[in-house]
């Protein structure tokens, strides 16, 4: 449960084992051997509306995307995770629609002296436009909505807490490390992109294992009110699951990628003896980069970490990540932001 202690709530739960301390008692660490890890938390705290809510309203209620978005991911509540959501869209909706587009496109038995490919491929991405809009729309409008966000005062919740001179992972696509805290750019891993590169995408997107099954069988689908009135059809709307594959590829956050393309940043991490997570869900599909910083550390069994909580459900992720990177209980101390 949670109580109110000197103007602020602390964790009193029995089920997490791991000391709970206050931001204030966060210890002196030394810079050359600490490691921060900085999340979407971080920029919340400084009254930076960069929530995937604020993303819904600056796309607006007849912003097409936004419409697709709402429409076709099967979430009750796809903006609380947003990036996992992705992975979570309605393709049975989609490929029910190839029929309709058959007629629409007047779409020929492709044994008929008629038939027209051209036509045939226009209807089966016709049939997966919501996917298409994604893709074609999802890194525009969220890379406009990031080169938007601002904070709205001047506070400095972390002034005793961050070191200049350490090494920071920052999770977040804006710079206000360094304009709030001067911390060094050189010190600064922007792990999925910078929102000043223009020439750049920004890496978001749902856990590589949510993928679409590569074989396609259309008589195991979920829908069984779909009825294939011929061969054509069956292939225009198997021509469309493989688009679907594409989406998934599109949408999937590029984790390996990062780690192939960055051994040697993870390799300085090496002599990391503290650790510090600020404002970080800890969501799963940003685990390997986790097991990279303990897989390279010459004594990874006795980094100290400092997790940063705010919710009951950062509670839980904490637990949950602890036991998943095999952190023993006693080298773990929470405090509340």
């Amino acid at each position: 449960m949670l109580y109110w202690e000197r103007g602020e709530t602390v964790a009193e739960n029995t089920d997490l084992p791991f000391n709970q301390i206050k931001k204030s008692e966060i210890p002196l660490i030394n810079s050359n051997t600490s490691l921060f890890i900085i999340g979407n938390g971080f920029d919340l705290m400084h009254k930076v509306p960069s929530s995937y809510y604020n993303f819904r309203d600056f796309l607006g209620k007849n912003n097409r995307l936004r419409n697709v978005l709402e429409n076709y991911i099967k979430r009750d509540d796809l903006w609380a995770d947003f990036e996992e959501s992705l992975a979570y869209i309605d393709d049975d909706a989609m490929l029910a629609t190839t029929n309709d587009m058959m007629d629409i496109f007047d779409v020929k038995d492709q044994f008929d002296d008629d038939f027209s490919a051209a036509d045939f491929f226009v209807a089966a991405e016709a049939a997966i436009e919501p996917a298409q809009t994604i893709m074609r729309e999802l890194q525009r409008q969220f890379k406009e909505w990031v080169s938007t966000l601002e904070r709205s005062n001047s506070a400095k919740p972390l002034i005793d807490i961050l070191s200049n001179k350490s090494k920071f992972i920052n999770f977040n696509y804006t710079e206000f490390l360094e304009t709030i805290y001067e911390i060094s750019k050189k010190n600064i891993w922007y792990i999925h992109g910078d929102r000043r590169d223009k020439n750049t995408e920004l890496i978001l997107g749902h856990a590589p294992e949510a993928q679409f099954e590569e074989e396609i069988d259309l008589h195991k689908s979920k829908n069984k009110d779909w009825k294939i009135k011929n061969q054509t059809e069956y292939d225009l709307r198997e021509t469309a699951g493989y688009g679907l594959i594409e989406y998934y590829d599109a949408t999937t956050k590029k984790s390996a990628d990062v780690i192939k393309d960055n051994k040697d940043k993870f390799e300085k991490f090496r002599y990391v003896e503290d650790v510090v997570v600020i404002g970080h869900s800890l969501s799963q599909v940003d685990y390997p980069y986790f097991k990279e910083i303990i897989k390279y550390n010459q004594n990874a069994a006795d980094m100290n970490w400092h997790i940063s909580w705010y919710s009951s459900g950062d509670l839980k992720r904490i637990k949950q990540f602890v036991s998943e990177m095999n952190i023993s209980n006693s080298k773990v101390k929470i405090f509340r932001t």
